[in-house]
């Protein structure tokens, strides 16, 4: 089962700020090179040995608690309304129901109420993001043969 992150506000300490920017540190600098299969914490005195692929999650919670938000973990092949929906892609609830409604995101109704799939939810904001990073892309590229980029 797949998850997903998403951030919403929270009001933490500085010092629970300072312990999560000092965890990302760290972790920034074993999980690239790492290529062991699972991870060994200790909490309370008891190890724990935890998949390579939780630490590169809890990682990226830690991220957004240190950028001050709360985590939310959520398993991404369950269904999920449209206000979740339009929050895991950073956008409002009219907007994301244009996408709906054009079908640039496959949805369901149930009753009255729309459900998506939050998996196609993040495959949507991904492609746009590869989108994005495509169009950037052409327009480095046309600044230097303009000469542009100087």
């Amino acid at each position: 089962m797949s998850t997903t992150l998403t951030k919403k506000e929270n009001t933490r300490s500085e010092a629970d700020l300072e312990r999560a920017r000092a965890c990302v540190e760290q972790l920034n600098d074993i999980l690239p090179g790492a290529r062991q299969d699972s991870f060994t914490v200790i909490i309370d005195g008891r190890e724990i040995e935890l998949p390579s692929s939780f630490a590169r999650v809890m990682a990226e919670a830690l991220k957004i608690i240190a950028n001050g938000h709360q985590v939310e973990v959520s398993p991404v092949n369950v269904e999920i309304g449209t206000q979740d929906a339009a929050d895991l892609l950073g956008a409002s609830r009219p907007f994301l129901v244009k996408l709906l409604d054009t079908g640039k995101i496959p949805s369901r109704k149930v009753g009255v109420q729309r459900r998506v799939i939050a998996a196609d939810v993040l495959a949507y904001r991904e492609r746009e993001k590869e989108q994005r990073r495509r169009v950037l892309q052409e327009l480095a590229e046309t600044d230097q043969e303009l000469g542009l980029d100087e």
